[in-house]
C-alpha cells in the first residue's frame, strides 16, 4: 500500500476551481492514494487537480510561452561543466578541484536566485573567493544572455517577474499539501497570488501519536535492525509504515542489508532466486553500480591503444555482452589472456594473438569490436556525433542485446542508460563541439548523480530521507539515527558569499541558529505525522550515555529486549544451511593467527574462505615488487638492523653514514632470499629502485625512533600464544622494546595505511594489535605494557602512531605520532582506564573467536570497505542486486 494523505480532512477544502499543490511527486501520489480509498466502485466523480511544484511551474512556463519568447532552460549539471572549464582556465585561481569549486559556486548562485538577490547585492573586496565568484557568475550571465539561456532553478523567479501575463490561468483556490520550508521567492510568489485574488490555504493535519517513545542502541546497524523488525511486525493491509533515516544516502548499504535480512530471509540461501521485496527504499541504489549500466560505461571507457587486465576480465565474465555462437571460443581466448596477468594489453598485441590463435575464425566478433574502439573519433565534434558513436559501439559489442535475456530490473536500467545518453545532448546548449574525453566525462557525471530503483508493487514499508518524509502521513513511523551529534546538522557556510550577508538573509548553512530552527520545523512535522511513533538513536561512544537529539528528548525511554544470540547480535543473518554429506570440514588447525580475527571481524565468510577452506581468488596484477614480497623484505631487514643495534643508546651513537651502511647491508642480505621470486615478476632495475626507496624510508623511520626516549630490544619476531574460548591463536610479534620504566612497548611494522580507530568496537578490523596485548598479559610473569605502536614505513607517511598507556592512575590512553620533520606530538585520547580497555578487547576478541570455533560464517561485511578488495565476492554474491529494490 502506498503512502496516503487523509482525504477525508482534505476534501472539504476542494470547492470551486481548486489546485492541490505538493512539493514533490511522492506527496502528489499520496494525495491520489488517499482519494482512491474514498471512491466507491462504479461511482463517477470529478477529478481533482493535483500537481507537484515542478509540474505547475512547467505548466505556467508553457502558458507564458504563448505571450513572449522565452529563454531555453538548462540544468545545473550543464552549468557546472561550463563553470569547471572557466575555473580551470583561470590562471590566478590557485586552488585545485575545479569540480568541487564549481559545485559551491553554483550553490551560492542558486541561493541568490531563490532569495531574489543579484550579484550587485554582493559586496566585493571581502575575500578572493567572493571576488572570483562575482567575476565568474557575471561571465555566466553575459554568456546566458547572449545564448538565450536560463538556469532551471531560476524558473520561479522568472515567472514572478512576468506574473502579469499569467493571471488568466490561475486557480481560484490553491491548497498547499506537505510544504514545510519555503524560500523567499516561494513566499513572494504566494503573496502575489493572494493579491491577485487566489485563496491560498496550507493543509497541515497533525496526528498526535499514541503511543510514542524513544529507544537507544549501541550502533546505527542495531537501530536499522530494530526498525526493520518493527516494520515487519506492524505491516498490515491498508496501513503504512514509514522508516525515516537521517542522512539516508550515506547509509544505503546498511539499510539494504538490515532490511533484506528481515524481509527476505531466503536470499541468504544461495540456491534460491531473489524476489521482489516487501519494502521500498526511496533513495534507490547508485545507478553507476547497476551491472547493466556499469558494463556499458566500462565499454565506453575503453582506450584506443590498449585494454587493462580488469577490462579483459569484464569481457570474459559479464553476462551483458552477447557473443552468440562464438561465445565459447572467445571466452576461452580471453581466459588465456587473463592467465598472462599483464597490466595492459596493447591493441596490436591483442590483434596479433587473435591472428595466431588456432581458432581465429571463431573470434571474428571480438576482432570487429576491437576495431570499433579504434574508430572512435577523439577530436572535437558536436555532442550528437559522440552519442551516435557510443550507440554504435554498444550495438557492436551486443551490449544487453537480447531483451528476452534481461529481467524487468535490467530492462529498466538499460532504458535509463539510453535515456541518459540522449540527455547528454543538453551539453550542446553551451558548447558547439567537445572532444571525446569531455563528452565522456559529462556522461559519467550524469550517471554518477543518478539513483535507480524499481519500487515494489506490494510495499507497505517505505524507507525515506527526512525531506522526502516531510508532510507525509503514516500509520506507523520510526525515526532512525537521530542523535544530537548529527541532528541538527552542522552548519556549512558557503565560502563564495560574505558570511554576514548569508546570515542577514538566513541562507542555508549560514549559522547554527538557522540550522537549529530549520531542523526544529522538520522535527515537529515528523512528530505529528503518524498514529504510532518510535525514535531511535545510538549511545555516545565516549560516555555510553543516551545521545538522543534534543527535539525528541521529551519522549519516554523504552528498553527493547533483544532475544538474539551473541553471534546474531554481531552479524544478524539467520542462515539455514542444508547438510551435504559430500562436504567435510572437520575440526582442524586454521592458519592465520591474529590476522584471522581481523579478517573475521571484517567479514566472517571471507575469513573462513581464506584461512580454512583456502579458496584462492583472482590475484590482481601488480607493477613492480608486489606488496607481500615488499613487506617480507622490510620485516626481515628491520630484524637484522635491531639485532645489530639492540638499544636506543646504540642508535644515538651511530653516525648517519654508519646507519646508511647498516641499512644497506641488511637489505642486501635479506634480498638474497627473495630475489629469485621477485625477478620472476619484475625486472632487476625495478628491484633496485625498490631497494633505494626502502633504504630511505628505513633511515627516515630510524630518525623518528631516535626521539622516543630510552629503550632496549626485548625480543624480535617473538612467538606468542593467545587462548580465547575454544580457540588458541599462535603468532609472532614484530618487536618488543623495554623502556626506562620497565614497561613493554609492542611495535608492529606496516607498509600500508593504518588507523588506530580500527582497534576499537565490537568488531575491531585490526584485531592483531589488541591480541598482542592480551597475549602478553596472559603470560605467567608478564611485564606491564607501556605502549602499542605502529611503525609505519610508507612513502610520505613515515611515522610512529598508536597509544601510550600513561603510568599514573587512572591509566589514560594517549595517542602518539612522530614525523620526520616535526616534533613528536602527543594528545589525549579517550579517557578510558587501561584495564577497562583490556577487558573490552578480551570480550570483543572472545566473541570473534567463539564465532570462528562454532563455524558461524555469515556473509556479513562490517562495511563496504571490507568488500572493496575482497577476492570472494563472486562466491558470496554480495554484489548481486535485488530484482526490485
Amino acid at each position: 500500500m502506498t503512502i496516503k494523505i487523509d482525504y477525508k480532512v482534505l476534501s472539504p477544502q476542494l470547492l470551486g476551481h481548486c489546485l492541490v499543490l505538493t512539493p514533490n511527486s511522492r506527496t502528489q501520489k499520496a494525495v491520489f492514494a488517499g482519494r482512491a480509498i474514498q471512491l466507491s466502485e462504479g461511482s463517477v466523480e470529478k477529478a481533482v487537480d493535483v500537481r507537484s511544484m515542478s509540474q505547475w511551474q512547467n505548466d505556467l512556463w508553457s502558458e507564458l510561452s504563448f505571450s513572449m519568447v522565452l529563454p531555453k532552460r538548462i540544468g545545473k549539471s550543464v552549468i557546472k561543466i561550463w563553470l569547471e572549464k572557466l575555473i580551470e582556465a583561470e590562471q590566478e585561481w590557485s586552488l585545485t578541484n575545479p569540480a568541487g569549486v564549481a559545485g559551491k559556486v553554483l550553490e551560492a548562485y542558486q541561493n541568490l536566485s531563490l532569495w531574489e538577490l543579484g550579484l550587485s547585492d554582493v559586496e566585493r573586496n571581502q575575500s578572493t573567493e567572493i571576488d572570483f565568484f562575482v567575476q565568474w557568475m557575471q561571465e555566466f550571465e553575459a554568456f546566458s544572455e547572449e545564448k538565450g539561456l536560463l538556469a532551471e532553478f531560476a524558473t520561479l523567479p522568472y515567472l514572478v517577474k512576468h506574473f502579469e501575463k499569467l493571471e488568466d490561468c490561475l486557480p481560484e483556490k490553491l491548497i498547499l499539501v506537505g510544504f514545510n520550508q519555503l524560500t523567499p521567492v516561494d513566499n513572494h510568489f504566494l503573496s502575489i497570488l493572494k493579491e491577485s485574488g487566489v485563496e491560498v490555504i496550507k493543509y497541515d493535519q497533525s496526528i498526535h501519536p499514541e503511543p510514542s517513545y524513544q529507544v537507544c542502541f549501541d550502533s546505527l546497524k542495531d537501530e536499522l535492525s530494530f526498525a526493520a523488525s518493527y516494520a515487519f511486525k506492524h505491516q498490515k493491509d491498508g496501513e503504512s509504515v514509514g522508516i525515516v533515516v537521517d542522512q539516508l544516502a550515506n547509509h544505503l548499504p546498511d539499510v539494504h542489508q538490515q532490511f533484506s535480512q528481515v524481509f527476505q530471509r531466503d536470499e541468504d540461501k544461495p540456491w534460491l532466486a531473489l524476489s521482489k521485496p516487501d519494502y521500498n527504499v526511496s533513495a534507490g541504489l547508485p545507478f553507476a553500480e547497476q551491472p547493466v549500466a556499469s558494463a556499458a560505461l566500462k565499454l565506453l571507457e575503453f582506450k584506443k591503444s590498449y585494454l587493462k587486465q580488469e577490462e579483459i576480465h569484464l569481457l570474459k565474465n559479464t553476462p551483458f555482452i552477447d557473443w552468440g555462437d562464438e561465445a565459447k571460443a572467445i571466452k576461452y581466448f580471453l581466459h588465456q589472456l587473463c592467465l598472462q596477468s599483464r597490466k595492459r594489453y596493447s591493441m596490436d598485441y591483442l590483434m596479433a594473438c587473435i591472428n595466431s590463435d588456432g581458432q581465429s575464425s571463431k573470434l571474428t566478433q571480438l576482432t570487429t569490436c576491437l576495431k570499433l574502439i579504434a574508430r572512435l573519433n577523439p577530436n572535437k565534434q558536436p555532442i550528437d556525433r559522440h552519442i551516435e558513436q557510443w550507440k554504435q559501439l554498444l550495438m557492436g559489442w551486443h551490449w544487453a542485446h537480447s531483451d528476452l535475456s534481461l529481467n524487468e530490473f535490467e530492462l529498466q536500467a538499460k532504458q535509463r542508460f539510453i535515456n541518459l545518453l540522449n540527455d547528454c545532448k543538453s551539453l550542446a546548449d553551451v558548447y558547439e563541439t567537445v572532444n571525446h574525453t569531455e563528452a565522456l566525462d559529462f556522461l559519467k557525471s550524469q550517471i554518477i548523480q543518478q539513483t535507480f530503483q524499481v519500487a515494489s508493487d506490494r510495499s507497505h514499508v517505505h524507507v525515506l530521507g527526512i525531506l522526502e518524509a516531510s508532510g507525509l502521513q503514516f500509520d506507523h513511523l520510526v525515526l532512525v539515527g537521530f542523535s544530537r551529534d548529527t541532528w541538527p546538522q552542522k552548519n556549512k557556510i558557503n565560502p563564495f558569499l560574505p558570511l554576514e550577508f548569508q546570515r542577514e538573509h538566513n541562507m542555508p548553512g549560514s549559522s547554527a541558529e538557522r540550522e537549529y530552527n530549520y531542523s526544529l520545523d522538520l522535527s515537529d512535522s515528523l512528530l505529528n505525522a503518524s498514529k504510532q511513533l518510535v525514535v531511535t538513536s545510538s549511545f555516545s561512544e565516549s560516555s555510553h550515555q543516551n545521545n538522543m537529539a534534543s527535539f525528541f528528548a521529551h519522549l519516554a525511554e523504552k528498553q527493547v529486549v533483544s532475544n538474539v544470540s551473541v553471534q546474531d547480535d554481531l552479524f544478524r543473518p539467520d542462515y539455514q544451511w542444508v547438510e551435504d554429506s559430500q562436504v567435510d570440514l572437520s575440526s582442524q588447525t586454521i592458519k592465520g593467527g591474529a590476522y584471522l580475527l581481523s579478517d573475521y571481524s571484517k567479514c566472517p565468510f571471507m575469513a573462513v574462505a581464506k584461512y580454512q577452506v583456502k579458496l584462492n581468488g583472482y590475484q590482481k596484477a601488480e607493477l613492480g615488487v608486489e606488496p607481500k614480497s615488499k613487506g617480507t623484505w622490510l620485516h626481515e631487514a628491520m630484524e637484522l638492523i635491531w639485532l645489530d643495534l639492540k638499544s636506543s643508546e646504540a642508535l644515538a651513537k651511530i653516525t648517519n653514514d654508519e646507519l646508511t651502511i647498516l641499512v644497506e647491508a641488511s637489505l642486501t642480505e635479506t634480498l638474497k632470499k627473495n630475489k629469485a621470486y621477485m625477478l620472476s615478476i619484475t625486472d632487476e632495475e625495478v628491484i633496485q629502485l625498490e631497494f633505494e626507496k626502502l633504504k630511505n624510508l628505513i633511515i627516515e623511520s630510524m630518525k623518528i625512533e631516535s626521539r622516543r626516549g630510552q629503550f632496549e630490544i626485548d625480543a624480535l619476531e617473538e612467538p606468542a600464544t593467545l587462548s580465547l574460548g575454544q580457540l588458541q591463536l599462535n603468532f609472532r610479534i614484530d618487536r618488543l622494546d623495554r623502556n626506562s620504566q620497565e614497561q613493554l612497548e609492542i611495535i608492529d611494522y606496516k607498509t600500508g595505511t593504518t588507523n588506530i580507530n580500527n582497534w576499537f568496537g565490537v568488531r575491531p578490523t585490526e584485531a592483531q594489535m589488541p591480541a598482542y596485548v592480551l597475549a602478553k598479559e596472559q603470560q605467567v610473569h608478564s611485564i606491564p605494557t607501556g605502549s602499542l605502536l605502529y611503525s609505519r614505513i610508507k612513502t610520505g607517511e613515515v611515522a610512529l602512531s598508536g597509544l601510550k598507556f600513561v603510568s599514573e592512575e587512572p591509566q589514560i590512553l594517549t595517542s602518539f605520532m612522530g614525523e620526520y620533520d616535526k616534533e613528536a606530538p602527543e594528545r589525549n585520547c579517550k579517557q578510558i582506564n587501561f584495564e577497562t580497555l583490556k577487558s573490552n578487547w578480551k570480550n570483543s576478541l572472545t566473541r570473534l573467536a567463539t564465532g570462528i570455533a562454532s563455524g558461524y560464517i555469515p556473509v556479513s561485511p562490517k562495511d563496504k570497505k571490507a568488500c572493496l578488495y575482497c577476492e570472494y565476492k563472486s562466491v558470496c554474491r554480495i554484489d548481486e542486486e535485488q530484482t526490485n529494490v
